[in-house]
């Protein structure tokens, strides 16, 4: 089961979505550095190579293109496919 923020991601719009789960990721990223730093922010930097972010980034498209099968959008999806 996803994560309570990973389930609101999957329920925006399409245009949202990928903007949405980038932060959320490269978010992610940071939160690991700063947990792997043990919660030292104010003598070490929770620090993220640029080349990282960016492998960061097709994820969060490929994830902004899934659709949950039981989200609203996929049931309303269905619902007008078979009305047409």
């Amino acid at each position: 089961m996803a994560a309570p923020r990973e389930e609101g991601a999957t329920e925006l719009n399409q245009e949202s979505r990928w903007p949405v789960w980038s932060s959320l990721l490269l978010y992610r990223q940071i939160l690991d550095e700063i947990e792997a730093n043990d919660y030292d922010n104010f003598t070490r930097r929770a620090y993220i190579p640029k080349t990282k972010k960016l492998m960061a980034l097709p994820k969060a498209y490929l994830r902004s293109l899934v659709v949950p099968s039981s989200s609203p959008q996929a049931e309303s999806r269905r619902h007008y496919s078979t009305l047409t």
